[in-house]
């Protein structure tokens, strides 16, 4: 790869780590394709291929992703490492009656539902693995549920 000046910031790898059958989800989704998969071979050539990416970009550039699930949330968690702001968005279908709301006031201002961060900021809780508090002065709104940042660059 270097030779071909090919140049890497991170390598995401996929791991089947289904406790009573490692590789099962694999197995499951190569099954009916052309290509004869099999889990033990293909992890022995994976891990010599880690050992040396370690070798050459650093440990702290790889990424293991849990492929075990729905594809969807595979896909979710691949997301997230590729990208750590990255943020889910709820279902369109999902949608929000505000005229249930009591009307809004300075008192009391009209707020959908909060977001599963609740008022915490997302992006510090990615970055850090910290919960802070989000400021209602940078509040967005995604299909009706309410997002709190905790400053104007998150």
């Amino acid at each position: 790869m270097k030779e071909y000046g090919l140049v890497f910031d991170k390598i995401i790898y996929l791991n089947d780590t289904t406790e009573e059958e490692p590789g099962r989800e694999i197995k499951k989704r190569m099954a009916g394709s052309e290509f004869v998969f099999d889990w033990e071979e293909e992890s022995s050539k994976a891990q010599k291929v880690l050992a040396n990416c370690k070798e050459f970009i650093g440990e702290e550039s790889i990424f293991e992703v849990d492929c075990t699930g729905k594809k969807e949330n595979v896909l979710i968690k691949i997301q997230t490492k590729i990208d750590p702001f990255f943020m889910q968005a709820d279902s369109e279908e999902v949608k929000f009656d505000w005229s249930s709301l009591p009307t809004a006031d300075e008192e009391n201002p009209r707020r959908g539902p909060k977001s599963v961060f609740g008022d915490y900021c997302p992006v510090t809780y990615v970055n850090s693995g910290f919960l802070v508090k989000g400021k209602s002065d940078f509040e967005s709104f995604v299909f009706g549920k309410s997002y709190r940042f905790a400053g104007e660059k998150e």
